[in-house]
């Protein structure tokens, strides 16, 4: 069963949201908001597989302020 598990920052500091996705146990995607650098396009980083994914429905995301880490997070379960 695949769950996706949304940890959430704190917005009182320069911190960001991560989205975990798991199947049964096994980490299958950990995504990261950001922009690449060399065109400004904004999506989702995967930490697990290393690609770069942009909104693949309709519209496009938004980019919000730049944040200076990522939030430590833990898993709920």
């Amino acid at each position: 069963m695949k769950k996706l598990h949304i940890v959430l920052s704190n917005p009182n500091e320069d911190t960001s949201i991560v989205y975990l996705l798991y199947d049964g146990d096994n980490l299958i995607r950990e995504y990261i908001p950001c922009y690449r650098k060399s065109d400004g396009k904004i999506g989702m980083y995967d930490m697990a597989s290393g690609q770069f994914f942009t909104n693949a429905g309709t519209g496009e995301f938004l980019k919000g302020e730049d944040v200076k880490k990522v939030v430590k997070y833990f898993r709920y379960s």
